[in-house]
């Protein structure tokens, strides 16, 4: 780990521990002295873990790009859910499922995508850094219907329910790409307020972008800097989806490893059952 990654750590580190005031002219909710329910010594780095569920994982692409992937959710038969963002040089087409074993691999067309109605990015403003393609994002959720019902195989084709409950575990599982390979890694959750407080400079001033309680982040020893996810995160705890990365810094070489940011389902569900029951 380089000298400047290791600071921003600490950083993040110190301000879960010492902080009582947020910085910048505006205070989120829970920004006053992280409450870990740990020891700070507890937190070390989790291995990856071998994790063979991952038959509800559907790999987004757009036909001219097939080597760009992004990471979504089997949630029904016709429905992917995902954070897949779209724009009007990219639309994604089509959807893979079955990747964890060649012999079930399918793919379907996508025929629509909905972005919810309030999803929303605001930009960073960090002084002396290009932070152009940088921003935070809420209500970060979309719903891709593909042409017809996706054909189910036991262990490596099958929708994923989501988890229940509003409680959010201490750790959970994060399924991402890295290098177009899906990886899967037991991480931390914490206290929204410390991601508050950390995130507070990185938008313009007398502007707190605030983690609501719809929003969780993952604690950054969890993750080094090569297995910055790639395009997208799920996180399942009980074999159950409980979240979709809402965005992360992408590990800049500007601002080293930062918390994803994972918009939790349970607060969408009213939601995603309008747009697909």
């Amino acid at each position: 780990m380089s000298i400047w990654k290791l600071f921003r750590l600490l950083t993040i580190i110190n301000a879960c521990l010492t902080q009582d005031s947020p910085r910048g002219t505006e205070a989120c909710a829970g920004t006053g002295k992280c409450k870990m329910g740990k020891n700070m010594q507890a937190y070390k780095p989790l291995p990856q873990t071998p994790y063979t569920y991952c038959s509800f994982v559907a790999l987004l692409y757009n036909t001219r790009t097939p080597d760009v992937l992004c990471l979504g959710a089997i949630i029904t038969r016709r429905w992917i859910l995902d954070n897949c963002l779209e724009s009007p040089g990219r639309r994604y087409e089509r959807a893979r499922v079955g990747v964890m074993h060649q012999s079930f691999t399918a793919e379907y067309n996508i025929i629509r995508g909905i972005q919810h109605e309030n999803y929303e990015l605001v930009s960073f403003r960090i002084p002396r850094y290009n932070t152009t393609y940088m921003w935070a994002a809420t209500n970060a959720l979309i719903l891709h219907l593909v042409h017809k019902n996706i054909v189910l195989a036991p262990e490596y084709v099958q929708p994923i329910p989501i988890h229940p409950t509003y409680d959010v575990p201490d750790t959970a599982f994060a399924i991402y790409l890295h290098n177009n390979v899906i990886i899967c890694k037991e991480v931390y959750i914490i206290d929204r307020g410390c991601c508050n407080y950390h995130f507070n400079p990185y938008f313009r001033r007398g502007y707190a972008f605030c983690l609501e309680e719809n929003q969780y982040c993952v604690f950054p020893i969890s993750v080094t800097s090569e297995e910055c996810c790639q395009s997208q995160a799920l996180m399942v705890y009980n074999n159950k989806l409980i979240g979709v990365m809402a965005w992360s810094t992408g590990c800049s070489p500007e601002l080293g490893i930062d918390p994803w940011v994972f918009s939790h389902l349970r607060f969408f569900m009213p939601w995603i059952k309008s747009k697909t029951f």
